[in-house]
């Protein structure tokens, strides 16, 4: 998964998500963690245009229904390099995903400042 560019089409922009990790042998095998540990999960996300635009970590633990959610944070621009964490709170297989959209309520707001 890791070489594959992920595209979602939201609105017709274009968001593409590549060469996220961590994986082991391109998401083949699952990562290895314990508990207490920090998962830090990265991402290039790309899109067409100048809009503003805004990334989501999604994880859950195998044995929940329910996703949880977090921000990510642009730490290069230049790279468009976004990433964000969870921590491990229970043993077992968590799973996790990125998820990327052109944010237009913050290109309006920076507009209007």
């Amino acid at each position: 998964m890791s070489q594959e560019l992920l595209r979602t089409d939201y609105n017709s922009h274009y968001v593409y998500i590549q060469n996220v990790k961590p994986t082991v042998d391109g998401g083949l095998y699952p990562i290895k963690r314990r508990q207490g540990d920090k998962v830090e999960v990265s991402a290039e996300i790309l899109q067409q245009g100048h809009d503003g635009l805004s990334a989501e970590l999604l994880y859950k633990h195998k044995s929940e229904k329910r996703w949880q959610t977090l921000s990510m944070y642009c730490e290069n621009a230049g790279l468009d390099l976004h990433k964000g964490e969870f921590t491990v709170e229970k043993m077992g297989h968590y799973e996790f995903k990125v998820f990327a959209y052109a944010d237009f309520y913050d290109n309006w707001a920076h507009g209007v400042e």
